[in-house]
């Protein structure tokens, strides 16, 4: 689980800005918020909202973990020695020069840890990682990178870091991080850290799931487990999709065209793969009988379901914390709310998911006839000056009334975050 991330000089985001799942004092909507015994007896939000003006750095906010999580999952095995380092610094000024800086502090079997790094283009400045079981500070390394690169590299290994440590520190390239390499040698502690970068933090950034997306993953996991399939269709039933049921047919890889212009190694491996093809069944009015459609026919929005459910489940089900770019593109407002309520029910979300997600859905800051959605610690704004730099910031710094009228207030520049437009002049 998410406890808080940092990011400092990544893209539009020049100074230190952090995003905090910690949950405030606030006894409202106690279902959305779960205690979190790593934290002295502190809650933790189910799920925090990003809201803000085009281009004010919600999507930066994203693309910030996605780096993160790319970065720890593949710079042992993935980067060549002089292969560049794809961080992206402010560009508006000399941060240009200078390391970009990211840490998340997060709960992973219990055990609380910080984790931490500045990178360049060229290589990783610096590294740590500090861990808390039991409540118990332990500082387990630390490395610092001298300008010259790897020869100048300093490394500091604390007592509770039992292992091999002094051989992985060497084989440990510039532009690779020690948690990744240690990770490739299977290190018992570190390997542990890695699991949940690797397997506990998804992201669904910016460029990662277009409305058109096929649903891979949704169509996979359903046409290899009935029960997961059963679920997805109850689901997009709920959604008035309309679709009454659906088939998913495995065949092999036959596009000739395409076989006949690959590599060897790649032509072998397309040949043993399977292509799915997924029909989804409409009732015809007149007769009842079942219509079979293309997945391809169905809207964006109905795609788009698809291809977001079988993430949706899969953390609701392991307990994963789930980043999301735009989660209401395509879809209903109302559609929208219900994937969101599905995080805040506890007999749904047992394990303690949470799901952080951009939006420009103002109608998630009021309730509808049964209620608000969000508590006041779970609404985020990003905004951009006139420098070009975004701020982070929650709406509990206005510390808004009671009874207030968010969206109201939002719109009319209350909390700012909002644009600024000009006159145009064509």
């Amino acid at each position: 689980m998410l406890i808080s991330f940092s990011c400092q000089n990544f893209r539009s985001f020049r100074d230190e800005q952090t995003l905090s799942l910690v949950a405030s004092r606030d006894r409202t909507l106690e279902d959305n918020t779960f205690p979190c015994e790593a934290l002295s007896d502190l809650d933790l939000v189910r799920s925090a909202a990003l809201f803000g003006a085009n281009a004010s750095g919600k999507s930066n906010l994203i693309r910030a973990v996605e780096f993160l999580r790319h970065f720890v999952r593949s710079s042992a095995k993935e980067y060549s020695p002089e292969e560049k380092i794809p961080v992206q610094p402010f560009l508006l000024d000399q941060s240009a020069q200078e390391a970009t800086v990211l840490e998340v502090t997060f709960v992973h079997d219990g055990v609380r840890y910080e984790y931490g790094l500045e990178v360049d283009r060229r290589l990783v400045v610096e590294e740590w990682l500090l861990a808390y079981p039991k409540g118990n500070r332990q500082r387990w390394f630390e490395r610092k990178t001298g300008p010259n690169g790897g020869e100048e590299t300093e490394w500091w290994f604390g007592p509770h870091l039992k292992g091999e440590k002094k051989k992985i520190a060497e084989l440990t390239r510039p532009n690779a991080l020690f948690l990744s390499v240690a990770a490739s040698f299977n290190h018992e502690q570190l390997t542990d850290v890695f699991t949940w970068f690797d397997k506990r933090l998804r992201v669904l950034g910016p460029r990662s799931l277009p409305s058109g997306a096929t649903g891979a993953y949704t169509a996979r996991r359903s046409h290899e487990e009935p029960a997961f399939k059963a679920r997805v269709l109850a689901l997009l039933q709920d959604a008035d999709t309309g679709i009454e049921g659906f088939d998913i047919e495995a065949r092999p890889f036959e596009d000739e065209e395409i076989l006949s212009v690959v590599p060897e190694e790649v032509r072998r491996a397309l040949a043993d793969s399977e292509i799915l093809e997924m029909r989804t069944a409409h009732r015809n009015l007149v007769t009842g009988e079942p219509v079979l459609f293309d997945l391809a026919d169905e809207s964006d929005g109905t795609r788009r379901l698809f291809s977001l459910l079988g993430p949706w489940l899969d953390c609701l089900d392991s307990g994963y914390t789930l980043f999301v770019d735009e989660l209401e593109a395509s879809l209903h407002p109302h559609l929208s709310r219900r994937l969101i309520e599905l995080f805040h029910n506890p007999e749904l979300n047992k394990r303690c998911a949470q799901l952080i997600f951009s939006t420009h859905d103002t109608s998630l800051l009021d309730g509808p006839l049964d209620g608000p959605l969000l508590r006041r610690d779970q609404v985020w704004f990003t905004e951009k000056s006139t420098g070009g730099e975004s701020r982070l910031y929650p709406l509990t710094d206005y510390r808004p009334r009671k009874r207030e009228a968010l969206r109201t207030g939002y719109l009319a520049g209350r909390y700012g975050a909002t644009p600024i437009l000009g006159e145009a002049r064509l």
